[in-house]
Formats: C-alpha cells, sequence, structure tokens
C-alpha cells in the first residue's frame, strides 16, 4: 500500500482546466476588506487537494506544510508539527508570539534558499516559475510514505530553530512590552512581535515577509501564472485541522493566531490555503455570527468563500462519437476504477503497473466498501453532499 501511494502521487497529473489558478486569480483581484489572503479547500481525502495545489507550485512560488498523521500522504513535517503542539499550552501572548516568529522565521529562511537556487541559474534563463519549479522539486525529492526527504527536513529544521531563538529573545521584550507594537484599525488590535537581527534591525512577520515577495517581485515572469493570479507567494498547510484542535483545557487552537498573523501581510501578494479533509466548512470558515473575531462578526472585514469543489473523473476515459463503446468496456472494473476521485484510479495503475495483484484488488473492494458507505450515509454527511457557499463563477463545473 505504502508503495501504492506513493507510486499514485508520480501519475501524470490530469485535470479539467487550472481551476486553482483562476480561482486565487479571482480572489487576489477582489477589492473587498478581507480580513486576511487565505481560503480553505475542504473536501474528502483523494479527491486531489494536495495535488492541485502541488501543480500549481510548479508556475508559483509555493511554501508546503504537512501537518497530518504520521501515517498521511504526503508525510508529516514533524518538526513543524512539534513546534504548533508546544505552542498551544502557552497562554495568548505566547500563542501569538509563537506563531508571528515562527511565520517570520519561514520567511527568513526560504529568502535563503530562494537566493541559492538563483545564483543556479543563469540571468537569460532565471524566471520566477523557473525558480518555483526548483524549490517544489528540492522540497519533493526524496519524499516517501512516512518521511520527507533531507533538504525540506533540514528546511523546516532550520525554520524551527530560527524561530525558537528568536522566541527567546522576544520573551523578553514580550513581558516587558517593548516588542510589541498594535495595528490601527477597528476592533481589537493585532499585537506585533518584534525582534532585532544581527545588525540590531527590527524584524516583524510584515518586514520577513516584504523582504522575500521583493526579492520575488524583481524575476522575470515567463509564465502566465504569476501574471494572471499578481500573487508571489503560497503558504500551503496540508491537513491544517491540526490548527483547529485544542488537546486539553490547557491547550487553545492555534488557528486564530496563525489568521492574525496572516492579517498583517494581507497587503502583499501572498495568499494562504489551509486543506482539511474534515468535513466541517466552519472550522476553517465559521459563520460570521459564529466568529471569533469581531471584526467579521461585525462585517467591518470580511474572510474569502472556502473552496469545496475539486474535479473527479479526470483520469477515466472519455466516451466520444469516434469510438464505439460496448456495455463490457462501460461496465468493466478498469473504467469503473477510474471513475470519482482521482487517489483511487491513481493507485489502481500504479499497483497495475507494478503488478501487484494484491493491492490492486484491495483498492476495488475498498472503493466498494466506501460506496456502500456513502449510499448509507449521503442524505447526512459528505463534503459534497454540503451546499456550497457562495463563490466566484471560476468554481463552478466546466462540463
Amino acid at each position: 500500500m505504502e508503495r501504492a501511494v506513493s507510486a499514485a502521487w508520480q501519475e501524470p497529473y490530469k485535470h479539467t482546466g487550472n481551476m486553482l489558478e483562476r480561482v486565487l486569480s479571482v480572489y487576489m483581484k477582489d477589492t473587498s476588506n478581507h480580513y486576511a489572503r487565505y481560503a480553505s479547500i475542504t473536501q474528502s481525502s483523494g479527491t486531489g487537494k494536495s495535488r492541485m495545489v502541488d501543480e500549481l507550485a510548479k508556475q508559483i512560488f509555493c511554501i508546503p506544510m504537512s501537518l497530518g498523521s504520521k501515517s498521511a500522504y504526503p508525510p508529516q513535517d514533524i518538526e513543524v508539527v512539534r513546534y504548533f503542539q508546544s505552542s498551544m499550552s502557552g497562554n495568548a501572548g505566547m500563542r501569538a508570539q509563537r506563531i508571528q516568529l515562527f511565520m517570520c522565521a519561514l520567511f527568513e529562511i526560504a529568502l535563503a534558499r530562494v537566493k541559492v537556487i538563483a545564483s543556479e541559474y543563469d540571468s537569460e534563463d532565471k524566471s520566477l516559475s523557473g525558480l518555483a519549479s526548483r524549490f517544489r522539486q528540492l522540497m519533493s525529492d526524496g519524499m516517501e510514505y512516512g518521511q520527507h526527504g533531507q533538504y525540506r527536513e533540514e528546511f523546516y529544521s532550520d525554520v524551527c530553530k530560527r524561530a525558537t531563538e528568536v522566541s527567546c529573545i522576544s520573551a523578553q521584550l514580550l513581558s516587558s512590552r517593548s516588542g510589541i507594537t498594535h495595528t490601527p484599525g477597528q476592533g481589537s488590535p493585532t499585537p506585533v512581535v518584534s525582534v532585532e537581527d544581527q545588525k540590531a534591525t527590527p524584524i516583524t512577520v510584515t518586514t520577513a515577509a516584504q523582504a522575500l515577495t521583493s526579492y520575488l517581485a524583481k524575476i522575470p515572469i515567463k509564465s502566465s501564472a504569476g501574471a494572471n493570479t499578481q500573487l508571489d507567494l503560497i503558504l500551503h498547510f496540508d491537513e491544517a485541522q491540526l490548527l483547529t484542535r485544542s488537546g486539553n483545557t490547557a491547550e487553545e487552537a492555534l488557528f486564530p493566531d496563525v489568521r492574525r498573523a496572516l492579517g498583517l501581510i494581507r497587503n502583499l501578494p501572498i495568499f494562504a490555503l489551509f486543506l482539511s479533509t474534515v468535513g466541517k466548512l466552519e472550522q476553517f470558515s465559521p459563520p460570521p455570527q459564529l466568529d471569533s473575531s469581531e471584526r467579521i462578526f461585525r462585517s467591518t472585514l470580511v474572510p474569502f468563500p472556502p473552496i469545496v469543489w475539486t474535479p473527479v473523473d479526470v483520469l477515466a476515459a472519455r466516451i466520444t462519437n469516434d469510438k464505439v463503446w460496448t456495455l463490457r468496456e462501460v461496465a468493466s472494473t478498469h473504467h469503473i476504477a477510474h471513475l470519482g476521485r482521482p487517489l483511487f484510479a491513481a493507485m489502481y495503475d500504479a499497483a497495475l503497473a507494478e503488478g501487484d495483484q494484491e493491492v490492486h484488488t484491495w483498492i476495488v473492494k475498498f472503493a466498494l466498501q466506501r460506496r456502500a458507505q456513502r449510499a448509507v450515509n449521503a442524505p447526512l454527511t459528505g463534503p459534497r453532499q454540503m451546499a456550497r457557499p457562495q463563490s466566484p463563477p471560476s468554481l463552478q463545473s466546466p462540463r
């Protein structure tokens, strides 16, 4: 099974058009007064959420973080999960501090890595999509079921180490309140944690993000993706339901703190995506009357609508008029296995290619079980049965 899952991730990507790029383009051009530039993608497992973002990462610079269980794929980023889990037990000020310092470190380390990648290119060959694709490749190299490759492990080891180091410095500033400023605006202001670098220059989430996006903005764009979306950077939180959980009465969910940090950089060409397989849209997009933010509760600021539609049947053979299809072909296991969520079809093909009959048979049985379960629960549960909230026209199915 592990080999089949890993092989399925490497199957050629097929889709009905770059929907995610179109949606983000609409969102980036939206002039409404948004709380922050983020949206959730909530759907069942195997529907291609992670792969869809990974494919766009070939064109737009994307920093992926996998927060799922150790049995998830893509694998868990252990250092990041450990950092977030250790942040849950702090008080409100400490949680805000640790989240902001993590994002500061994330932007700083990413900028350092981008500069190294850029130095490998000749000036004529360097492009934003080329750098994005190269960074994605490095972050994916060596990825197996249960672990990432050396580059990605070292990347997040450096990020978490840097965040922890500056956290010790900032803790003293936080206690004396000399390291906190406030952003103007209505409602409760967001505390801004500031630390100093080796040159005694103040660093905040905003300045660290500006440094990275300013560098990326200087790199030529030779792809339509960056130009169409007006977007330089995507933050990808995979299996992000970890951020909405609280382990016990002494622990608090981190998502409000992450969202506040994103609010500080909402004027920059950065967009965050929170992917989740938990079928509850309200975990990242609660109704305004239940939102923890007073500014959203009073409609002073608004969130972006969640994304709930992902393509299905993309790996199935198309029934067209130029070929006569028999009932045997249409009803065959091979054809039916390629309908529905892409993961089943990709695993089916991967197992077939490796001659693994055991996995091949298991996939068919598992799909039948899931189908029977959905038939029983369809009226009540399942993200695809949930009413779709108001969303841009680009989210509609092209079929």
